[in-house]
Order: structure tokens, then sequence, then C-alpha cells
């Protein structure tokens, strides 16, 4: 039988597209870095780092309004509405 022991699990969403493999790659490092730095060289082995891309169009609602935004990723990597 396996035993789980519980994990910490960071996840990021990012919009589809903008982060190259590499950038990707680095975020989940410094995410782990983060976590190791906090709460100890224990949990490296143990960390997941999930990095959750989501469609440049975001379905939100508030107060029961429903808004569509077409997010636009600008050259730098910064979020325009």
């Amino acid at each position: 039988m396996i035993s789980l022991e519980p994990a910490p699990d960071p996840s990021s969403k990012g919009i589809e597209g903008v982060l190259s493999d590499g950038e990707k790659q680095r975020m989940t490092e410094k995410v782990t870095e983060a976590m190791v730095s906090v709460e100890g060289e224990s949990l490296r082995e143990k960390t997941i780092v999930i990095l959750d891309e989501v469609k440049r169009i975001v379905h939100t609602s508030i107060s029961s309004v429903r808004m569509v935004h077409e997010m636009h990723p600008t050259r730098a990597g910064n979020v325009v509405e």
C-alpha cells in the first residue's frame, strides 16, 4: 500500500501562449524555491507546482451580471483588458 503524505500544491493561472516553455520552467522553479524558503528543504521533492493556461476570453460574473473579458497580452507580457 502506498502512503500519501500531504504536499504543497501551489498553482498559478496565466494566459495561453504568453509564456515560453523556458519562462514556464523558470516560474515553476521560483515558486518551488519560495515554498522551500518558507516551509523548509524537506518539501522540495514533495512540492507540485501547477501552471494552468487559460484562453484569452474569460467569463466572469459579479452580482449575477455576466461579463466577458478578452485578455490581450502586451509585448512585456502584461495583460491589457
